[in-house]
């Protein structure tokens, strides 16, 4: 275990865990993901464009 004091006086512990081997996952349909980095880009390909109510409530 690691232990680390930050500059702000926070302290942060890591540590590493051994586990045994892998169980093999049951098949599942397939999911859709959602990337949010553009405004949403879905994991088909389908990309929704930003609504502007924001930018519009910004200049008011």
């Amino acid at each position: 275990m690691t232990v680390v004091k930050d500059s702000a006086g926070r302290y942060f512990a890591s540590f590493v865990v051994e586990s045994g081997p892998e169980e093999v996952l049951p098949q599942t349909t397939p999911e859709i993901g959602i990337d949010l980095g553009h405004f949403a880009v879905l994991s088909d390909g389908t990309k929704i464009d930003s609504p502007r109510f924001l930018r519009r409530a910004e200049k008011r």
